[in-house]
């Protein structure tokens, strides 16, 4: 597999991704912890 041709990255809303999932236009996913949850989690 090479990185470079062979994925291709897509910024989707949260609110399309199980859509996007279930139509295969999307194979997997990976999301970053919400900006307020590190104050949350970091007793701030």
């Amino acid at each position: 597999m090479n990185p470079d041709s062979d994925i291709k990255l897509l910024t989707v809303p949260a609110a399309q991704t199980v859509a996007n999932m279930k139509t295969g236009t999307m194979d997997a996913f990976s999301t970053g912890d919400q900006p307020s949850q590190g104050g949350v989690r970091g007793g701030r």
